[in-house]
């Protein structure tokens, strides 16, 4: 078992653990950084940046679609889903490899493989061959991001049923895509879809969309929602979804049914917090939210926490914000 020593441990390389690893290494600390997936973060890479990217295109196929209301004759032609998928590829890519470039010359360490904390001063990190090292810190941030809620009644296979992450390779345009959840996300990827030439239908579990905005701009959204054509099934919670061949059937708790070619779930996400020791390292939790004060410490002093694992605003931005703010605290 080999054993190292650090003054900044970093469990996950997302939006904050990046930020921090990068100012605390620039002014002089030793820092090792473990992460699972891909360093940038698989949120902010899976899922954030792709959404954009697609969001990017679909707007620029709008307009195409749009032309002849401005008197422009042209043909709106056809999205190429593999070519969009590459360019994300290509994007996403570019944004690791440059992270891991940077992190590189300023002489982070970096562990691939989960984070484990076994005490309040150690950790182990488990590569993929099961080999495990032994890091010994003074300082830790924990940002290991979220993932995709799954309710149980989903029977997600990236194919018919979909999660966000799943958008982003498929093979063509859904010829009617059913989204269920109507907060930031869901309405992104309504946008996204009905936009790229999809009939999209909107599972709205209250009585409006975006149910914690401003109602006067939720009004305004749903009124453009349904000039574009996008059906919104106002005050239904879906609790049950059928797959066939030919598509999917969504069931919701007050009998209405709607059926489509793709079902997306966009109905939040969950902090990717168990299986990280916290018990261990006397870190306290709230329904798995890591929890913290106001300058991002955890119920151990030496140990902080950023990004969407503390339940905090999920943004990119204000994970990266929070992540130098901890470096230079640390």
């Amino acid at each position: 078992m080999a054993k190292t020593r650090t003054h900044l441990l970093v469990v996950g390389g997302g939006p904050a653990g990046t930020q921090a690893a990068t100012t605390a290494a620039a002014k002089g600390a030793t820092v090792t950084l473990i992460e699972k997936n891909i360093v940038g973060g698989a949120a902010h890479l899976w899922d954030c940046i792709p959404s954009k990217t697609m969001a990017a295109s679909a707007l620029r196929h709008s307009s195409v679609r749009n032309a002849a209301k401005l008197g422009l004759v042209t043909d709106a032609g056809q999205v190429d889903m593999d070519v969009l998928a590459s360019r994300i590829k290509d994007i996403t890519g570019d944004i690791n490899r440059n992270w891991v470039t940077l992190l590189e010359s300023q002489g982070v360490r970096m562990l691939p493989g989960t984070g484990r904390f076994t005490g309040p001063n150690s950790a182990a990190a488990t590569d993929s061959e099961g080999l495990e090292t032994t890091v010994v810190f003074d300082r830790a941030l924990i940002s290991t991001g979220s993932y995709p809620r799954i309710p149980d009644w989903a029977p997600v296979d990236g194919e018919r049923v979909l999660t966000t992450r799943d958008c982003y390779d498929l093979e063509t345009v859904p010829e009617h895509i059913v989204i269920i959840g109507s907060g930031v996300t869901g309405v992104e990827f309504v946008h996204i879809f009905e936009s790229l030439g999809a009939q999209v239908s909107l599972v709205v579990s209250r009585q409006q969309i975006l149910p914690h905005r401003d109602a006067e701009v939720a009004a305004e959204l749903e009124e453009d929602f349904l000039e574009r054509g996008v059906r919104l099934i106002i005050g239904a919670r879906a609790e049950k979804i059928d797959v066939a061949d030919d598509g999917v059937v969504v069931f919701c708790d007050d009998g209405r049914v709607i059926r489509g070619s793709h079902a997306l779930l966009a109905v939040g996400s969950v902090p990717l917090s168990d299986g990280l020791g916290l018990d261990e390292a006397g870190i306290a939790t709230d329904n798995g939210y890591v929890t913290v004060d106001e300058y991002q410490r955890t119920s151990q002093p030496h140990i902080y926490a950023a990004g969407d694992v503390t339940g905090q605003m999920p943004l990119s931005s204000v994970a990266s914000m929070q992540g130098r703010k901890i470096a230079h605290h640390a």
